[in-house]
């Protein structure tokens, strides 16, 4: 016996043959057909009629399938009695994803956190919404002077390299508003003019120094959860379900603050500011209208009965890190997202957000303001960034 190939008619490969008009034969008409190099979301038949894969009787032929939705190469075996042939498909990316972007109009004094009023997204056909991987060109604020428009060039590769690109026109006009900021890049929440949210009953609203309650809001649905303190009835409830599973793990779980009112919260801040001065307030308290207690859906907790800045290293911290957003709870002032949250770190303080938002949080360790810059909930509100 011996191997050989048809000089006439189709280039086929004969395998195990005397003859190769004499025998049956697994043949392929084109040997470019062994390596094919195909796109992804390309529609593909990889049948051996498609493929120009013949025998005698072609029901007879077998073949594995392949994924086409993999990137990489893979092999199909078609076999044909003891007979096989081996085609190497390669699955490939080479389409850039697609960008959209909005141009924006902010003030002279927004300009140093441009990057929040950024609404840029970008979707790839096989990594889908990659958005959080678009970066931009960086801007010297420090010699812009308004008004006059800038423009700025963002892009964002997917994950086997294929580029896209986007420009974006900014407006820059004039403030009156004169933001103070401190050296530590902590915004001073008594010279900003806070934008006020629209649905402030929303259990996802953000709150923060530049986004503030209506200045007659109180919830109404508020109850009480042991110890004085109150919650809105749907993070009451989280918490007695989270802290009955804290005691059935044998974790500590004391609430030390809870739901507070305007004046409740006027007095606390101004007593940080007359005895610890603006910066330290600016840290670690917030402006009236502007903290997340007046919301009734934030608790700050501990092992004992104080605030424990190390509480994260604490049996009750670790058990809150690993637990707490299965209840809609998350940590809301990260010790590394001081400059984006605007406080100070608080291993004690929790914001209720319910667990679709609150694990969706956790999974992507996003703060609510990083978030809000690229996703919206359709809760009602929106938001101001700087």
């Amino acid at each position: 016996m011996k191997r050989v190939k048809e000089a006439v008619g189709c280039l086929s490969i004969c395998l195990l043959v005397s003859g190769c008009g004499e025998t049956d034969t697994l043949a392929i008409a084109d040997e470019k057909n062994l390596h094919l190099e195909v796109a992804y979301g390309e529609e593909f038949s990889y049948t051996p009629e498609s493929l120009g894969i013949s025998a005698n009787d072609m029901e007879k032929i077998s073949y594995n399938e392949i994924d086409l939705n993999a990137l990489g190469t893979q092999k199909i075996i078609y076999q044909y009695n003891d007979q096989e042939l081996t085609v190497e498909v390669t699955i490939v990316d080479k389409e850039p994803p697609v960008m959209s972007a909005q141009d924006i109009t902010i003030s002279e004094q927004e300009l140093n956190a441009i990057d929040s009023y950024m609404q840029i997204s970008a979707v790839d056909n096989y990594d889908g919404d990659i958005s959080s991987s678009v970066t931009c060109d960086p801007i010297d604020v420090s010699s812009i002077t308004a008004p006059t428009v800038l423009t700025r060039v963002c892009s964002v590769k997917d994950s086997s390299g294929n580029e896209a690109q986007t420009t974006v026109q900014i407006n820059v006009e004039e403030s009156s508003e004169r933001i103070e900021v401190y050296a530590s890049g902590v915004v001073n929440g008594l010279t900003v003019e806070p934008h006020i949210v629209e649905n402030p009953d929303s259990i996802t609203v953000m709150v923060n120094k530049f986004n503030a309650l209506p200045d007659d809001y109180a919830p109404s649905d508020l109850v009480d959860i042991g110890g004085g303190y109150q919650l809105r009835q749907e993070a009451a409830v989280q918490y007695a379900a989270m802290k009955a599973q804290a005691d059935a793990d044998g974790i500590v779980l004391n609430v030390l603050s809870a739901y507070r009112t305007k004046s409740y919260q006027e007095g606390l801040f101004w007593n940080y500011v007359n005895t610890q001065g603006e910066e330290y307030a600016a840290v670690y308290s917030a402006v009236p209208r502007r903290s997340e207690h007046e919301l009734g859906l934030a608790i700050d907790v501990g092992d004992n009965y104080y605030l424990d800045e190390n509480l994260d290293h604490t049996a009750t911290g670790i058990w809150l890190n690993e637990n707490a957003a299965k209840y809609g709870f998350i940590m809301r002032y990260p010790e590394d997202k001081v400059l984006t949250t605007q406080y100070g770190f608080e291993a004690w303080h929790y914001r209720y957000v319910g667990a679709e938002l609150a694990m969706k949080l956790k999974e992507s360790n996003l703060t609510l303001e990083e978030y809000y810059q690229v996703e919206s909930m359709e809760d009602g509100n929106s938001y101001r960034f700087y």
